[in-house]
């Protein structure tokens, strides 16, 4: 029995409704594509801003370039220096943010209504005119470096790097996107110089503006900030990812010695659907059965057997194709059992099939996520920007509650037929001396003996396709 049908247990309350603003968008002469969600009742404006091309696109040899130039964007411009742009920003109560995904370098800007306008200036010019100064590079940088040493010491961390190689292959979106030590000591100004110049266009770039501001007065904004940016250079041809991924993207189970860490990181994941799939919203529907407190799989990890303080469930945003991923932290001598748990609850989705009953909870704990991004100035600006970004129907925005609802029983299990149970990959990071190896890759039938590998955290390098050739600790499987 699951916990949403647990007798007793409160029944979700009636949905709430969702009155999604009017989306409106023009190009501005220059080519750069703007759209509008006004929506007054608070005095905040959101912006972000994104060009689509992100660290996919990166060299592995120069992994992290996209992120490094993301973050470098906001710190300074030819007319404010790094000091003075974050005084400026900081003293008119702003955020001005850049970040890099597989798909896209963004930047979020937001502020007061009466002082967008001068936030929006600051980070125009910034991304316009960058100053780039070496040494605030060169800092950058060496924080980067300093972040993927953290991260390297955390299972479920490096974990989730791992899965992106073990799933991705040698494809770029199994390139971590933050780079690696190796890959960043090579990063500097001319790198970043050249991302700038090939990439930042206004004819590639998307500007979404959300919040307390009328239609003409965002495109009048618009106009002043970006209008006048012309590039008189060719545009430089860049090379289009793989559309497919090689032979060694196939099922596979990996373990991962680190024999430092205090639990193991169980992940297995499979490539499902892309953010601009039809069949996006059955997945999330699908996602969010086995997701949360209630869902099935904390319901059958922690809940009924204490194997884990939580288990859950996601589908990653790409174009195409996203990967699938469960995952839980777990004691390592129980990493057998609860890949076993985990593998029948995913599973279960097709042999137990959900009713209407256990699924009205479910669609609503994935609206009331969903609602509450989007009834945040931000999280609406952030929502349409991928919605831009995955080139969807913009009207998808003010049908997402309604077209969750309409997810049948049916849909969900023909999903998970064909997205969430079959070609498993399974990864584990954790101590192997402590861990059933083979009770481990047993759980999980139907893995060539060639596609299991056994390897040391200290070993792996993940811009090289490592997972993917012989092993040095295969006498332990």
């Amino acid at each position: 029995m699951i916990a949403s049908l647990i007798p007793g247990a409160p029944l979700p309350g009636s949905p709430t409704s969702f009155s999604p603003p009017h989306l409106s968008e023009r190009y501005l002469d220059n080519g750069m594509r703007v759209v509008v969600a006004p929506r007054s009742g608070v005095p905040l404006i959101g912006g972000q801003i994104f060009v689509p091309i992100g660290s996919a696109y990166d060299s592995r040899e120069k992994g992290g370039l996209s992120l490094l130039t993301a973050t470098a964007l906001t710190h300074s411009s030819e007319s404010l220096p790094g000091d003075r742009l974050s005084g400026l920003l900081d003293g008119i109560g702003a955020r001005f943010t850049g970040a890099a995904s597989n798909d896209a370098i963004s930047f979020a800007v937001s502020a007061l209504s009466d002082l967008f306008p001068q936030a929006l200036r600051v980070a125009a010019g910034a991304i316009r005119r960058p100053e780039f100064a070496s040494d605030e590079i060169e800092r950058i940088r060496r924080r980067m470096e300093s972040g993927i040493q953290v991260a390297s010491s955390s299972a479920s961390v490096f974990g989730r790097r791992i899965s992106a190689r073990a799933l991705y292959g040698s494809h770029p979106y199994g390139d971590p996107i933050g780079g690696t030590e190796q890959s960043l000591v090579g990063l500097n100004r001319d790198d970043v110089l050249r991302v700038h110049t090939e990439r930042f266009r206004p004819e590639l770039m998307t500007l979404v503006l959300a919040g307390d501001i009328t239609e003409e007065q965002a495109f009048a904004l618009a106009q002043e900030t970006f209008g006048d940016w012309i590039i008189s250079t060719p545009a430089i041809t860049i090379a289009a990812l793989p559309s497919t991924l090689g032979d060694e993207a196939r099922p596979r189970i990996v373990f991962v010695d680190m024999p430092d860490s205090g639990r193991s990181a169980v992940m297995l994941g499979r490539l499902a659907v892309g953010r601009g799939d039809p069949r996006h919203d059955e997945a999330m529907v699908s996602i969010a059965l086995l997701s949360g407190y209630s869902g099935r799989l904390n319901d059958a990890v922690r809940i009924k057997r204490g194997l884990s303080y939580g288990a859950t469930a996601r589908l990653q945003t790409r174009r195409e194709p996203a990967a699938f991923l469960a995952s839980t932290l777990v004691d390592h001598r129980r990493v057998g059992e609860t890949v076993e748990v985990m593998r029948d609850v995913l599973e279960s989705v097709v042999s137990l099939p959900p009713t209407e009953t256990e699924l009205t909870p479910r669609k609503a704990m994935y609206r009331g996520s969903l609602g509450r991004a989007l009834e945040t100035i931000s999280g609406l600006a952030a929502s349409i920007g991928e919605v831009a970004l995955y080139q969807c129907n913009l009207d998808e925005v003010a049908g997402t509650f309604d077209r969750i609802d309409a997810v049948p029983p049916e849909r969900v299990v023909a999903f998970a037929s064909r997205h969430l149970v079959s070609e498993l990959s399974l990864i584990v990071v954790g101590d192997l001396a402590n861990i059933d190896t083979r009770r481990t890759a047993a759980a999980i039938p139907g893995i060539e003996p060639a596609a299991v590998r056994s390897l040391s955290a200290a070993q792996i390098d993940l811009h090289d396709t490592m997972l993917h050739a012989p092993s040095s600790l295969t006498e332990t499987i």
